[in-house]
């Protein structure tokens, strides 16, 4: 959501609406771990707490909007290209993920591709860039879920809150 917000929400940095979610949320999950909740949330029990994750998702349509995040990556993601080396691109705000594969001996043209993506940073575009070696895009995936925006497993969790909550 951070990336998307364009705001540091790990940093506590943000519209206050979506830090509240996300520390109320952190609480949530520290219930479902047997953990004590987030400070600031200790007198609320576990249902309150999945209650209340569950009233600011629906407020804030968290599900909608990470759903809508993740519908250009669907199509990059079904993209099988091998290489050792990969390009990745963010550009959040078309919403999109863009890859370019390179195979091991193209190193020299990952790193020069890496190097005009970052001239578009320092030009001032909100994108976000890296360059790695994981073998077949699936592994990739696996190894930078947040460039994927992979948002299945939160969405998830956010369900079974609002199970545990009736």
């Amino acid at each position: 959501m951070g990336t998307f917000l364009d705001h540091a929400l790990k940093s506590s940095e943000g519209p206050e609406k979506w830090l509240k979610f996300f520390s109320l949320s952190g609480s949530a999950f520290a219930h479902l771990e047997k953990m004590p909740p987030v400070p600031g949330y200790e007198t609320m029990t576990d249902v309150e707490t999945y209650k209340a994750v569950d009233t600011e998702a629906t407020r804030l349509d968290v599900r909608g909007q990470l759903q809508g995040f993740t519908i250009a990556v669907n199509a990059i993601s079904k993209d099988r290209q091998g290489g050792s080396y990969h390009l990745v691109v963010l550009d959040p705000v078309d919403r999109v993920v863009s890859i370019g594969s390179f195979g091991r001996t193209r190193l020299d043209e990952a790193n020069a591709a890496y190097t005009r993506e970052e001239g578009r940073i320092a030009a001032g575009e909100p994108i976000q860039v890296v360059l790695v070696s994981a073998g077949p895009i699936e592994s990739l995936k696996r190894a930078y879920p947040n460039y994927f925006l992979d948002t299945k497993a939160f969405v998830r969790q956010l369900d079974r809150m609002r199970v545990l909550a009736e």
